[in-house]
């Protein structure tokens, strides 16, 4: 099945970055037995650019330019939309497999854009709060989804930020677990637009640290 297509992977600490993109491409460096890509979500209620690719995880056509992984939309009026990267991708691109980051304190990366009136969230999804049928622990009749983030400022001007693992908390309305930094899956920067403005978002360089 989809979980026998990949296997759990740590980090050694010798790599640690992520993506700095400059190749252009959709999908993530293979360093330290990473495989993965780029993807966006939203909630369906507005329009993104790229478009949610429904058939994969990590689409190999994520449009990555001038070295930085972008979106932009409008008229999103529940949580909004993401953009994301996987870290350990089943070849079916449907399973995920967890990625042990124990070596490392947390993520850095450079962010730039407008959320006119609302808030923007870096969010690290662990094996806790996805769902079973995903290949993670979350009981599919519980609240998953409540995956461990922190806020994040994002403005015109590009600007570096160092996210620790200890900022990251959840936000309340779904199961309580702890967080596994064993069992990462995907680390996501989340938009929700006040009144469903039209929003931009860029992220560069991505590294653990």
């Amino acid at each position: 099945g989809g979980l026998a297509a990949c296997q759990e992977r740590a980090a050694t600490g010798n790599l640690p970055l992520i993506d700095d993109l400059n190749d252009n491409e959709g999908h993530i460096p293979n360093n330290d037995g990473r495989l993965g890509g780029w993807f966006v979500y939203n909630d369906g209620t507005g329009s993104q650019w790229p478009a949610r690719d429904e058939s994969c995880d990590y689409p190999a056509g994520f449009p990555v330019a001038n070295g930085q992984a972008c979106t932009r939309g409008s008229g999103f009026t529940k949580y909004g939309a993401a953009m994301g990267v996987a870290l350990n991708t089943s070849f079916d691109c449907v399973h995920s497999c967890g990625y042990d980051a124990t070596v490392y304190r947390g993520v850095r990366f450079t962010i730039s854009g407008e959320v006119p009136g609302g808030t923007r969230r870096f969010q690290a999804e662990t094996a806790e709060t996805r769902g079973l049928s995903y290949g993670g622990l979350c009981a599919d009749t519980s609240v998953c989804g409540d995956v461990y983030g922190t806020s994040v400022q994002v403005t015109g001007t590009p600007k570096t930020v160092e996210i620790p693992w200890t900022q990251l908390q959840q936000q309340g309305y779904g199961t309580k677990v702890s967080f596994n930094v064993r069992r990462i899956f995907t680390l996501h920067w989340k938009i929700q637009p006040g009144a469903g403005a039209a929003f931009s978002l860029c992220v560069d360089d991505v590294s653990f640290y």
